[in-house]
């Protein structure tokens, strides 16, 4: 079997962004300048899709239940996320708008970075180093530190040790515009019409639906996810906004 195992969640299952940054990275246009090349060529690679089996599911780094609705988390090894040799390198980073309906300034809206995750008990942590000591936290999500037995149910048991167990069921749905930040981290020279989407009073983060692949041979990940939203200031643009961001986590 290959080692690209490509996750088929429905539409409704909301994203996850998961990554503390070592570097505050650069904010560059879409595929401009290498890092975003490359990282653009490692999402092309882990997006093709590559089907597991039923008995296989969970034997790699994540393990998704058969008929899991909007809501289920998905299961993901903590030792593929964090290196567990305690000197974890992180990941690269690349965040981008891929497209708005209906069209916008904001479709190619990219940044590149370097982080690492950081989970305790009851959530993920997104951590962007913006010292020598310090560390802003950018984005959290719910989670269950649990234990999963690989198969077509992923069957799993709750309420383990957070310090101890293997795996984390992630609730990704999100009824907030944190994940739109991952796309301009920095806090000058913020698109007035980002913005806008990120103070919206109704706003809707899901993960497309097919998009979240792992690739174990080359350590990296990729997802899309769709966000709807009420805008903040129509007199700027549309009432409502759809957009799609596109995340890939490569190992350095």
């Amino acid at each position: 079997m290959s080692a690209l195992r490509s996750i088929l969640p429905p539409a409704g299952l909301g994203l996850v962004g998961l990554v503390g940054l070592a570097g505050c990275g650069g904010h560059v246009e879409a595929g401009a300048g290498p890092s975003a090349a490359s990282l653009s060529d490692a999402a092309a690679a882990s997006g093709s899709s590559a089907g597991s089996d039923a008995a296989a599911n969970g034997t790699g780094p994540l393990c998704v239940p058969s008929g899991s609705s909007a809501g289920d988390p998905l299961y993901v090894l903590k030792s593929f996320l964090i290196d567990p040799s305690g000197s974890d390198p992180g990941w690269n980073i690349q965040a981008s708008v891929s497209s708005t309906t209906p069209a916008s300034s904001l479709s190619g809206l990219t940044w590149t970075g370097n982080g690492h995750f950081v989970i305790t008990a009851d959530k993920i942590q997104l951590l962007m180093k913006t010292g020598a000591a310090v560390e802003t936290v950018l984005d959290a999500w719910g989670v269950e530190n649990v234990e999963v037995t690989p198969g077509a149910d992923c069957a799993s048991v709750p309420g383990q040790p957070w310090t101890t167990s293997p795996w984390v069921g992630w609730h990704f749905a999100k009824s907030d515009a944190s994940d739109v930040g991952l796309v301009h981290p920095q806090p000058s020279s913020t698109p007035p019409l980002l913005t806008c989407l990120e103070m919206s009073a109704t706003i809707e983060a899901s993960l497309a639906a097919g998009s979240f692949t792992v690739d174990e041979a080359t350590s990296t990940m990729s997802w899309r996810t769709v966000i709807t939203a009420a805008l903040a200031c129509p007199s700027m643009g549309p009432a409502a906004m759809t957009a799609n961001l596109d995340f890939v986590f490569v190992r350095p």
